[in-house]
């Protein structure tokens, strides 16, 4: 019986050969691969040994070293504090490490100070601090439970101890959104120039009738609850015409799309 070579399967011998060839090579592999790893764990064991006995040693050098010493602190943003106060929050101690100064404490400390809003403390390698101050900007005065306070543009209350002169008051707002609301009013006002510079004596709430302007010649401009723009825009279209008619008594916007004007002597 004549058999075609495609049907022969390989004979016994080459499996087996086959089958001996790679139990040979896998386990001349395996004892190599096993070697080089345990090479590789050992030199990592060795780097990690060095570096902790290093790096402290290496830190602890740094921050002995003079090039690393406290010379000198910038004072960045001072117009109304004052620096020997600021100095003396510090604590400024020449030489004494850089590295080991702690950053929050002294901006924790300078914040305290009546005038400063935000202080940022940075170290300037290779021997200075740098503190940059953002000032209370007061736009209004108030008195509040714990005493008299000074308002800023964005609502926040900051105790001062210095008269400010020039500054309107705000009565009756007891949160900060009440104040924000205020600040906002103030400065539309001065924007558009509806009321002179300096001329503002009050701002005041109430949960009713909303937010009023009291000025130094007694008129009474009710604006009434935000947003206030589009009432600012009304009185705008019609105040020149109201002045030429005479002295204005009051003005109130608090009515919905109208402005009632009153023509007569302020009272003050």
């Amino acid at each position: 019986m004549t058999r075609d070579l495609k049907d022969i399967g390989p004979s016994e011998f080459t499996v087996r050969n086959g089958k001996e060839k790679a139990e040979k090579d896998g386990a001349t592999r395996k004892p190599k691969t096993l070697i080089a790893a345990v090479c590789a764990l050992g030199l990592l064991g060795m780097l990690i040994y060095g570096a902790v006995r290093i790096l402290p040693d290496l830190g602890e050098k740094i921050g002995e070293s003079s090039y690393f010493r406290l010379e000198g602190v910038d004072v960045i943003g001072v117009v109304m504090s004052d620096r020997g106060e600021i100095g003396g929050a510090i604590g400024f101690a020449a030489g004494s490490p850089l590295l080991e100064t702690d950053l929050v404490a002294i901006r924790e400390q300078v914040e305290k100070i009546d005038w400063v809003k935000e202080a940022e403390v940075k170290r300037d390698f290779p021997n200075k601090l740098v503190i940059t101050i953002t000032e209370h900007a007061p736009v209004a005065r108030t008195v509040t439970d714990e005493g008299r306070r000074f308002v800023d543009p964005d609502g926040e209350l900051a105790a001062i101890d210095t008269d400010i002169a020039g500054l309107p008051t705000f009565l009756g707002m007891t949160t900060h959104d009440e104040y924000v609301e205020g600040a906002r009013l103030l400065k539309l006002v001065s924007d558009n120039r509806l009321i002179a510079k300096g001329q503002v004596k009050t701002v005041m709430f109430d949960g009713v009738m909303g937010y009023s302007v009291l000025t130094g010649q007694g008129i009474e401009v009710r604006f009434g609850t935000p947003p206030f723009e589009e009432k600012v825009r009304r009185i705008t279209e019609v105040l020149d015409d109201a002045q030429k008619r005479g002295p204005i008594r009051y003005i109130y916007l608090n009515i919905e799309n109208r402005v009632v004007v009153k023509v007569g002597a302020p009272v003050m």
